[in-house]
């Protein structure tokens, strides 16, 4: 991850901080379980079980790992020498200085190398909006990817709008790639989501321009068939974009009457 004094501090994974050095004698943790795991991960726990417990093999096999990076060979691992984090790093931003003292001021932040999208939903329509569903992301060169809604605040936050309007309430999410290399080699680009809510199959659909309201309540559509006009009840059920699901006395292939202009 970096250098301190001219040391490296290497990159392991797991879910919680190195907070002691790695010796015999230690005390069992969830951070000896998790140091076992990456070296058998990394070849070197040959004959090492993999529990909470710092063994003379969990010795044995830090001294073969420390050999094959180069590293003092002690069988011990200092406070320091290594940083845990959940998987992969992405470095976003280097925050010290070349040369300057180490404190408890952060050396750099990261994210996770999965490519991830930001979305901001209006408050007033977060209803239409739910954990779980499919959305297709339109990356800046135009090629799609799809991907899901992973998350959704419970807290809505007021943002200054682009255009000069004035601030709206917005509801921030996050969309999770279907393919976690998508989008890679970009840092930072807008993107347009498009979010599935419902999908039907197997039904009929007509322009929802096609639809008339009928003097009892309802709608109907005009059909042409051999020369003549009729009006056709439909109920209607889900709509999207231009179409919208209708059944009713149609079948496919009917031809419907849309206004023109």
């Amino acid at each position: 991850m970096y250098d301190v004094d001219g040391r490296p501090v290497r990159l392991l994974y797991g879910n919680h901080p190195a907070w002691r050095s790695f010796g015999a004698g230690m005390t069992a943790g969830a951070d000896v379980h998790a140091l076992k795991e990456n070296l058998v991960a990394l070849g070197h726990g040959r004959a090492l079980t993999v529990d909470d417990r710092f063994t003379a093999a969990a010795s044995a096999a830090v001294r073969r790992w420390q050999q094959a990076t180069g590293q003092a060979v002690t069988g011990r691992v200092e406070l320091g020498a290594v940083t845990f984090q959940p998987g992969p790093v992405r470095v976003t931003e280097v925050t010290a200085q070349l040369g300057a003292t180490v404190s408890a001021d952060p050396v750099l932040s990261g994210t996770s190398t999965a490519a991830a999208v930001t979305i901001s939903v209006p408050a007033g329509r977060t209803y239409l909006v739910h954990t779980g569903d499919k959305v297709t992301v339109t990356m800046p060169d135009g090629a799609e990817a799809k991907g899901t809604v992973a998350e959704l605040s419970a807290v809505a936050e007021t943002t200054q709008s682009t255009d000069g309007r004035p601030p709206q309430p917005t509801v921030t999410g996050l969309v999770t790639l279907d393919d976690p290399a998508t989008g890679s080699d970009l840092d930072r680009a807008p993107v347009q989501v498009n979010i599935t809510g419902k999908s039907v199959r197997g039904v009929l659909a007509v322009p929802v321009t096609a639809l008339v309201a009928l003097a009892g309540g309802g709608y109907g559509v005009w059909i042409l068939a051999d020369g003549r006009r009729r009006l056709a009840a439909v109920t209607t059920g889900l709509f999207a974009e231009t179409l919208v699901e209708v059944r009713g006395d149609l079948h496919e292939g009917d031809l419907v009457e849309v206004p023109v202009g």
